[in-house]
């Protein structure tokens, strides 16, 4: 009987640790939540300031996996061109390269949702019967941006690749980065 008393503390205490854990991970998605969905109008963090954005993060690639992509653009208001990047692996070479254009659509404080497009050659595509022969690659998308400090921001894009040559894939491109504003 001690046994079981005992047994039934320990898993009550385990219990009680777990949910104060759930509390803290609660917490930690709360903040990350309000911090998103706050915009910050202080003038360090506007949008207006980044003439010159430089970014970087992993992309997903169909067909290859994950990928490191970078992207430069210049800003003259709501409008951006730039160009962007992609290899595989540690010490690769690009396998994709691209020119940008890009609209804000929206544009408060330290929040931007851009729509985008780049065009470029993709090295790493394939034919209709599996040869790897390179392609023209058209990729159209949505950009969001969220400023971090005056000079840092964070990433996010949905991008849809149309390719020259293969079959049409319909799985979007999923990019997510930081990036550095001048």
């Amino acid at each position: 009987m001690k046994k079981y008393i005992a047994l039934t503390a320990i898993l009550s205490l385990l219990a009680i640790g777990a949910q104060a854990q759930t509390t803290n991970v609660n917490n930690f998605f709360t903040q990350a939540i309000s911090w998103g969905s706050a915009i910050n109008y202080d003038p360090p963090y506007n949008w207006t300031n980044a003439t010159i954005q430089i970014d970087t993060g992993i992309a997903t690639t169909t067909g290859v996996g994950l990928a490191d992509r970078l992207e430069i653009q210049y800003n003259i208001g709501k409008f951006g061109a730039g160009a962007a990047g992609e290899f595989t692996g540690v010490g690769s070479t690009f396998n994709l390269l691209e020119l940008t254009l890009a609209y804000s659509l929206v544009q408060k404080g330290d929040f931007k949702l851009d729509a985008e497009v780049g065009a470029g050659y993709d090295f790493n595509a394939k034919n209709a019967n599996g040869q790897q022969d390179g392609s023209i690659v058209v990729e159209p998308g949505l950009g969001i941006y969220k400023v971090m400090t005056p000079k840092s921001y964070a990433v996010f894009k949905l991008l849809v690749p149309f390719e020259g040559t293969g079959k049409f894939d319909k799985s979007p491109k999923i990019f997510a980065g930081l990036g550095g504003s001048f």
